[in-house]
């Protein structure tokens, strides 16, 4: 009888400690969740307002680079598939790449990043993220999305957009034509950033010319008006900046230029939709690698 009550006891005993540490578990279960939930909705590369664009680099050499984006106002998408004989102009002074090879890009250019980078500088766009790279987060919204957008699906081979030339080992290529940027505003504009009506001024502030004509042709093609480039190396900075009004630098286009550029943000006196992107050594150094 006593050894009965014992076990009883013991038992009794264990289901309540075992009990406590279920509770235990559940709540740090919940405060994780929590954590991870909460980091990812800040992390998050998507506003869910202006255009969502993704640059697909692909795996091995059976795959194909896909640049997918669609705006969710007119709920209209693009689908471009890539030739693997495309020539690209790539950053970081890396130099010309066929398309084919951006999946073999070493961890020290950048891998999938740097790819995916050089695709969208080279036909002059703003994008979201590389497909792979997103968080978890983007990727929920680009799922939910996806269904929702009238798709068009277009081989860039087959398009006006682009011209064939000869590479010095007699190889046949693609390039992109003059066309091109006029076709990219089309494609690629966001309905969200237009609206804004914003007037962008690009300043390079760095000794190299041709930065601020560079870097205006992703903003005019994702739907900002870019009024002034210029030069002004007295306003230069190691860190390129985004320069306006406290309104205007709550806008959708603003805060897509910080996100796209890695710039900083900072308070100026402008009037009202006036922006100024100062360009300053980083951006130099991501793009020709000086």
């Amino acid at each position: 009888m006593a050894s009965y009550i014992g076990i009883g006891w013991w038992q009794m005993r264990f289901r309540k400690i075992f009990g406590g540490w279920i509770v235990v578990g559940g709540i740090v279960w919940a405060g994780v969740t929590i954590v991870a939930v909460t980091r990812g909705y800040l992390l998050r590369k998507w506003d869910g307002m202006s255009r969502f664009t993704i640059v697909d680099i692909g795996d091995g050499d059976e795959s194909r680079t896909v640049v997918e984006s669609f705006d969710p106002v007119s709920r209209r998408g693009v689908k471009l598939i890539l030739p693997d004989n495309m020539e690209i102009d790539t950053v970081g002074g890396r130099g010309k790449w066929r398309v084919k090879m951006l999946s073999q890009a070493p961890s020290w250019f950048g891998g999938k990043k740097w790819a995916a980078d050089s695709v969208a500088d080279y036909m002059g766009i703003m994008y979201t993220g590389e497909k792979t790279l997103l968080g978890w987060w983007d990727n929920l919204a680009w799922w939910r999305w996806r269904s929702r957008v009238d798709w068009r699906e277009k081989d860039v081979a087959d398009s006006s957009w682009v011209e064939e030339v000869v590479a010095a080992d007699g190889e046949r290529m693609w390039r992109l034509g003059l066309n091109w940027d006029v076709e990219a505003r089309e494609l690629f504009v966001s309905a969200a950033i237009v609206g804004e009506k914003l007037n962008v001024t690009v300043v390079n502030t760095t000794i190299t010319s041709g930065l601020g004509g560079h870097a205006a042709r992703s903003l005019e093609s994702a739907g900002l008006r870019v009024g002034l480039v210029k030069s002004d190396e007295d306003a230069g900075g190691e860190r390129c900046k985004i320069v306006a009004g406290g309104n205007t630098l709550d806008s959708i286009g603003a805060k897509r230029m910080v996100g796209n550029f890695g710039c900083g943000a900072e308070v100026g006196e402008f009037g009202e939709g006036e922006v100024e992107l100062r360009l300053g050594i980083n951006y130099q150094r991501w793009w020709l690698g000086i």
